[in-house]
């Protein structure tokens, strides 16, 4: 499948989404990126303590928040 018709198919699929499906693949997505994220740090900083982990993990991801909400 060439990759043309499989962004129609995703569209596709996506279209046939209930409202609720869609939101629960928000949350599906959030939280595989969020894992991605820690992943990446581990491997950056692989001798931190856990609390400093936590530490740097929170201060990056108050980075990403938008601020003008």
């Amino acid at each position: 499948m060439n990759e043309d018709k499989v962004h129609k198919k995703y569209i596709e699929i996506l279209r046939n989404m209930t409202p609720q499906q869609k939101i629960d693949k928000v949350f599906e997505l959030n939280s595989m990126a969020d894992e991605l994220f820690k992943i990446g740090l581990k491997e950056r900083f692989p001798n931190l303590t856990e609390e400093e982990f936590n530490k740097l993990y929170k201060s990056r991801i108050e980075k990403c928040y938008n601020r003008n909400w």
